[in-house]
Order: structure tokens, then sequence, then C-alpha cells
């Protein structure tokens, strides 16, 4: 049962707002979702996830340009569970290797 719980948090990505938009489709799997401008909207039943996609703002170390943004994500309606599944799939399509 999904309470009246409202997070919002933001995490830095190693991506280019290009790449994480085109990754996206895989993430959300059939998931239904929008996609407008900086915005992408899951909506399902009783619950709501905005995921707004900050300017790319590319980190520079010496030589090396690495991309990067910063992604907002607004939860509205999931319960706790649900926000960590959702987190834990997210976490998992866009992992990139290294480590």
């Amino acid at each position: 049962m999904a309470h009246d719980l409202k997070d919002e948090f933001v995490i830095e990505m190693g991506y280019s707002r290009k790449e994480f938009i085109q990754n996206f489709p895989a993430m959300a799997d059939d998931l239904p979702y929008q996609i407008k401008q900086n915005t992408i909207q899951l909506k399902e039943a009783d619950r709501q996830l905005l995921i707004k996609l900050g300017a790319d703002q590319p980190r520079k170390i010496a030589s090396l340009t690495i991309p990067r943004i910063e992604v907002t994500f607004q939860f509205s309606g999931y319960s706790t569970v649900e926000l960590e599944r959702f987190m834990e799939n997210f976490r998992r399509h866009y992992h990139k290797g290294g480590g």
C-alpha cells in the first residue's frame, strides 16, 4: 500500500542529458512515461515520479572531459519499498563499468 510519501533528492551522474535520455527506455521497461524537454514523468494510478535533468556540466580533468549532469527525483505516492525498488533498478541500468 502506498503512503503519501513525498521524497526529493538530487544525484550527480556521469552522463550527458542526451545519453541519459537515450538509456531511459531500457530502464523504464514497461512503465508509462513521457519526456518533455528536461523532465521525465512516470505516472501510474496514485503515484508519480518526476525526473528533472539539469544542464550538461562537463568536468575537465587535465585533457579529459567527463560528462556530468544533476538529476532530481521527485517521488509522490510511493511506499518506501516501491521507492527503493525503483532506485535499485535505476542504479542497475545506469551503472557504468569500472572499479
